[in-house]
């Protein structure tokens, strides 16, 4: 055993390359997160630019270059930098743009830049927006309605690139297990396409006035569309405490999904919602570890299986039913956000990671590769990620860990992260000096991208953690685990 343990530690010591962040502290103000310091993927460096916000669930960035952060319990705020060059910004400008606490996840600009859409768990609102003046219309329009429900009460807000005019949203369910989620009008647990070029029909109930995307999804939060192709996905976190006939099977099990949901112009192509896509939940799930589910026999990673197994619903019948998930992710692993490349060669997906799970896992940022609208991954696969920020140590999560939320494209090929959690925002990059031809690739800036109200303003600056800081709380963290054992 001592053997295996001084095997162990010498191979997480060769590898300790994988685990040092970026050492850039070039920058006068520099912020360090009171948590153990995440760790980034050789090649690339991350910086804390910005701390003290509430709960920021969602990013985009206007024509002007000014970051919009849905800051959930409060409402939008519009950030502007002072761009000191790699990972170094520095906050200007911190405005609360439009004031509403009920604003708690989704947020989409226009394709013109000219409108914002912002979400409470009922309702869709849209406000006129000038990015030259950051500024906002005092009228406040109704887009979408009808959407109550308990539990999970995000509402993420997609706008097609490829279908103009439309409004994509995900619904998730009204518990953990719904039932209810079996009847398409119930409106719960869906992805739904809205056509916003008619004005006069707003408000647009969700269940009356959307066409079906997708349905049997339990909680879609991240959602986007390829660029490419128009070919829209979803990550979906997938139900806590799951049985199979009875024996409880929830420590990795069932597996967190990317699915395939069509194009905008295919669900209104369709005659009946109904012929959308059903994935399977409440009844079906997809195997993340075979060999811990009862009477497993020929599943295999992604396999639609049954919680339970009798004469009208068993493995077979969830195949033969339901759309299986494009690709697979570990359980309780919690994907929450979800955005493409430019080019669409790369999708970058938040794990936010697992909350109920004996042993912590997910807490990354991570990459899966894409090639000509299809992940280049089988959905048969164990290990279709590669981490680009996550969570050395483990040990302390959830409570004082790092928790990836939104993504967005940055100026000069930069990535904008916040951790929702802890109220913060990263900034990230490709090292100059790193090593190339990394599993990563390059990132691609999307096209269009050219203070608190009664509180204290966010700090602002950049956070350089060095090499020597980030390997040491590895080792720290290893050894520690290593002499528990002992």
């Amino acid at each position: 055993m001592k053997g295996l343990r001084t095997a162990a530690l010498a191979a997480i010591l060769s590898s300790a390359a994988y685990l040092v962040l970026a050492d850039d502290t070039t920058c006068e103000n520099i912020l360090s997160p009171s948590y153990p310091v995440p760790a980034v993927h050789p090649g690339w460096k991350a910086q804390l630019i910005m701390e003290g916000l509430v709960r920021p669930r969602t990013l985009e960035v206007d024509a002007e270059g000014a970051l919009l952060i849905l800051d959930a319990g409060v409402g939008i705020r519009r950030v502007t930098f002072t761009d000191h060059g790699s990972t170094c910004l520095e906050v200007d400008e911190n405005d609360l743009l439009v004031d509403d606490d009920r604003l708690n996840h989704g947020m989409a600009l226009s394709l013109d830049g000219r409108t914002i859409y912002a979400s409470t768990p009922d309702s869709v609102y849209a406000w006129s927006y000038d990015p030259s003046t950051g500024s906002i219309s005092d009228n406040r329009t109704t887009v979408v309605d009808g959407m109550q429900s308990s539990v999970h009460v995000t509402r993420t807000l997609l706008v097609s690139r490829h279908s103009p005019g439309y409004l994509v949203i995900a619904r998730g369910s009204s518990d953990n297990l719904a039932h209810q989620a079996h009847d398409l009008d119930a409106g719960v647990s869906q992805v739904r396409a809205f056509n916003l070029n008619n004005t006069a029909a707003y408000p647009i109930d969700f269940v009356a006035g959307g066409r079906v995307l997708g349905w049997g999804l339990r909680n879609s939060v991240g959602i986007d569309e390829d660029p490419a192709t128009g070919r829209i996905y979803a990550v979906e976190t997938s139900i806590d405490d799951v049985e199979r006939n009875g024996e409880l099977i929830k420590e990795d099990n069932p597996a967190e999904e990317l699915n395939y949901l069509g194009t905008v112009a295919e669900a209104l192509e369709r005659e009946d919602d109904a012929d959308a896509p059903n994935f399977g939940y409440p009844v079906c799930y997809a195997v993340w570890e075979a060999d811990d589910i009862p009477d497993h026999d020929g599943l295999e990673v992604g396999d639609q299986f049954s919680i339970e197994t009798n004469s009208t619903l068993n493995d077979t019948t969830c195949s033969e039913n339901y759309v299986s998930p494009r690709l697979s992710f570990a359980a309780h692993t919690v994907p929450l956000a979800m955005r493409f490349t430019r080019e669409g060669s790369q999708a970058w997906i938040t794990f936010h990671g697992s909350f109920n799970r004996e042993d912590p896992t997910g807490y990354t940022l991570s990459v899966v590769q894409f090639n000509d609208g299809e992940p280049v991954e089988p959905a048969t696969s164990h290990d279709s990620v590669t981490h680009i920020m996550s969570m050395a140590d483990l040990t302390t999560c959830p409570d004082n860990c790092f928790r990836p939320m939104a993504i967005a494209w940055g100026p000069s090929g930069r990535v904008f992260l916040t951790s929702d959690s802890t109220g913060e925002l990263y900034i990230i990059e490709r090292r100059a000096d790193g090593p190339s031809g990394t599993q990563s690739g390059t990132i691609e800036r999307p096209e269009e991208t050219g203070s608190p109200d009664g509180g204290d303003d966010p700090d602002s600056a950049a956070v350089g953690v060095s090499a020597v800081q980030s390997l040491g709380l590895a080792v720290a963290a290893v050894l520690t685990g290593l002499l528990v054992a002992m």
